[in-house]
């Protein structure tokens, strides 16, 4: 008994250790979601191949890696046609929800009727906060067509319909290094998807 007990408690702090210090870390955090102009989940693998690139790799660490999240709504109450699609959509809007609590997803590629949303709920950078760069704004919000990045391609047909709006910076909690380092990560890679 105590041999197994042994092999328990090892195992375990083994499976500790390489998920806190040896996994790794993500060099940004990217919220891609749409509801009235849908893509399918290719998009999302599609968005970290082209982040794979090692300009993208922003921590050092020699990886390129991204915490991307995909949620599509449903464009109307039509589309939800049983009970089964009503619970992926509440689950859908409760992930989405919490998504936008963390404060981690700076970038967030979005559709126009997500972005109205974003604007809404004050989750849009104004372009005056960004001194010395001319991003694409509109009503003041940065709000920049994926059709004039380097994610077109990954887009499609849909790019003309997306758009990147990163958060603004008072959404971070003040005095969190880790935060602050995320948004000047997260600025970094809407600059080198520009360029």
């Amino acid at each position: 008994m105590h041999t197994f007990v042994v092999i328990f408690v090892v195992i375990s702090l083994i499976s500790i250790i390489k998920v806190t210090v040896f996994r790794t870390k993500e060099d940004a955090f990217i919220l891609i979601a749409g509801q009235g102009a849908q893509v399918t989940s290719d998009v999302q693998s599609g968005v970290k191949q082209a982040l794979s690139d090692e300009s993208f790799d922003l921590n050092g660490d020699g990886k390129s890696y991204y915490d991307i999240q995909y949620i599509m709504l449903s464009q109307n109450d039509k589309d939800i046609t049983s009970q089964m699609d009503a619970e992926v959509e509440s689950v859908n809007a409760m992930k989405l929800t919490a998504l936008f609590s963390t404060g981690n997803y700076v970038l967030q590629i979005v559709d126009e009727k997500m972005a109205e949303v974003i604007i809404y709920e004050g989750l849009a950078a104004k372009a005056e906060s960004f001194e010395g760069k001319n991003y694409i704004s509109d009503n003041g919000y940065v709000k920049i067509p994926v059709s004039e990045t380097k994610l077109k391609d990954v887009f499609g047909v849909q790019a003309d319909k997306y758009f990147i709006i990163p958060r603004g910076k008072d959404a971070l909690s003040s005095g969190n290094d880790k935060k602050a380092g995320n948004y000047e990560n997260s600025i970094k890679v809407l600059d080198n998807l520009l360029n």
